[in-house]
């Protein structure tokens, strides 16, 4: 996976993620390679820094776009999206809410309802979320 920092003037795009039958940035770029935003814009609304990952490596020479620019790009050693996060915690939290939220949340989820109802890429949306404790 390539990570490719971009630019956009956001005027004339229906935002930055893929709509039915609405010119969008991710749209644009995937009429070139198969490329996925990963922070959304409205309407209208333009970037000097965002990141698209695209499964192939490009030639960022090779594309050219009215209102897109291209302009950097790092290979991702590992995929992004199976990253496990930690976080540290200040002692001003209320540790009992803490645990509470954390009960919430643990224990295998599916997530398939909160994705797009494109039924003919199905994959897996189960996460399993554990939350231990940090000695």
């Amino acid at each position: 996976m390539i990570a490719v920092k971009l630019a956009y003037d956001g005027r004339g795009f229906f935002g930055s993620q893929t709509q039915k039958d609405k010119i969008t940035v991710e749209g644009e770029l995937r009429s070139f390679f198969n490329a996925r935003i990963l922070s959304r814009t409205d309407r209208g609304v333009s970037a000097l820094g965002n990141v698209v990952f695209v499964e192939e490596d490009i030639n960022l020479r090779e594309y050219s776009f009215d209102r897109i620019w291209l302009y950097g790009k790092a290979k991702s050693w590992k995929k992004p999206f199976k990253k496990k996060y930690s976080y540290f915690l200040s002692k001003t939290f209320d540790i009992d809410m803490i645990k509470e939220a954390c009960r919430l949340i643990s224990g295998k989820h599916d997530f398939f309802n909160f994705c797009k109802k494109d039924r003919t890429k199905t994959v897996d949306y189960t996460k399993k979320i554990e939350v231990k404790p940090f000695v």
